[in-house]
């Protein structure tokens, strides 16, 4: 029994390593996705390890970070501001419009369109999910209000 254990820890450490360096290598949006939901549906069956969600996780945000324009700058707001952006996309499964995408992310910056939804509360179905997951820490509001000091300065 003993032996068998370790041979499926070496299989499942060898499908892990293989997947893992796909994700990191893998360029394509619609791959990443159908590898995260591919994963969390083995996993819910049954048929996966939990440690594979991390890779999914992964697969996830990667997918979301190639479909989205990269920080404008890189300075430290725009950089948490853009990690909050992606993680909050991620959570909630909802993506931004093309006209967000263009005329806010590209042209303005992460910082300045999450300032910008939470001002004028644009955002109010993605604010609505996460507050109801329980996750009021991604939302526009809370990075308005975290991160003031740095965004006066």
């Amino acid at each position: 029994m003993n032996k068998n254990t370790n041979k499926t820890n070496q299989v499942n450490l060898k499908q892990y390593n293989n997947l893992n360096t796909f994700v990191s290598n893998s360029v394509c949006p619609k791959s990443l996705q159908n590898i995260h939901n591919n994963i969390v549906k083995q996993v819910s069956t049954g048929n996966a390890n939990e440690s594979f969600l991390k890779i999914a996780q992964k697969a996830k945000i990667k997918a979301i970070q190639l479909q989205l324009p990269s920080p404008i700058n890189n300075s430290e707001l725009e950089i948490k501001a853009y990690n909050s952006y992606i993680n909050a996309v991620a959570e909630t499964n909802i993506m931004p419009n093309g006209r967000v995408i263009h005329f806010q992310l590209r042209k303005s910056g992460y910082a300045y369109a999450l300032t910008q939804q939470a001002v004028k509360q644009t955002f109010s179905n993605m604010y609505k999910t996460l507050v109801d997951m329980g996750k009021y820490h991604l939302t526009a509001e809370y990075f308005v209000h975290s991160n003031q000091q740095k965004a006066v300065a």
